[in-house]
């Protein structure tokens, strides 16, 4: 069939086509000739007309964290997972995020990279155990200075390196207690990333600071 059991379907009817296109830093707009027995595959003829349909994409989604082996260094080598969140700016500041675990700590990796270097912006990240009970803010500078309100940073370090697509870029790790955070391995973690710059505030698509519940999910791997 057209859409396999288990398939993400945004739009309500099948199709035999469709066309998407970006139309902000987080979002891609799509469209698909809705058909009704499209379902059943193409057979020479699609029947009964259900003319356009239109959705909306996120580009972020819920990751998982994995147990890793990290040295607080400013250097992301040893990052075996590759699950990220992503966030660009109108300024063309481009940032991506993962996140793993230890015996004792939560583990961040910050990446961003700017058209120019370094410049003004500063990136602000929510951390909140899913029931939302309680919201620990970081903020991180251009430099990759970090600091902390409502939980302890018990590790930082940061570079200016290349990123993993080869472009220059800032590095930030740090590290939180797990116990700090009331997480264990198989909690849901939720995730807040706001970009700030001369010019521009963006942050996580549809992502409120003020409300957890609108917040990305990160899933503690066991």
């Amino acid at each position: 069939s057209v859409w396999s059991e288990g398939w993400i379907t945004p739009f309500k009817k099948y199709g035999y086509w469709g066309s998407m296109e970006a139309d902000s830093p987080q979002t891609l707009v799509a469209a698909i000739h809705g058909v009704e027995n499209a379902a059943n595959g193409y057979d020479g003829e699609y029947k009964d007309d259900e003319g356009m349909q239109i959705g909306r994409f996120w580009v972020n989604r819920r990751i998982d964290a994995v147990a890793e082996t990290i040295s607080v260094d400013g250097d992301a080598g040893e990052w075996k997972s590759r699950q990220a969140f992503y966030l660009s700016s109108p300024d063309k500041t481009e940032t991506i995020f993962r996140v793993g675990y230890g015996v004792s700590d939560l583990y961040v990796v910050v990446e961003t990279v700017v058209q120019d270097g370094v410049s003004p912006h500063q990136l602000t990240l929510g951390l909140s155990k899913q029931s939302g009970s309680s919201k620990s803010i970081i903020k991180i500078d251009e430099r990759g200075k970090v600091t902390s309100s409502g939980v302890k940073v018990s590790s930082s370090a940061s570079k200016y390196a290349k990123a993993k697509d080869g472009r220059d870029g800032t590095i930030t790790e740090f590290s939180i207690p797990l116990k700090d955070l009331g997480l264990v391995p198989g909690d849901m973690l939720c995730f807040y990333a706001k970009a700030t710059t001369p010019t521009s505030s963006t942050a996580f698509s549809l992502a409120n600071q003020d409300t957890v519940t609108s917040w990305q999910r990160i899933i503690l791997s066991k």
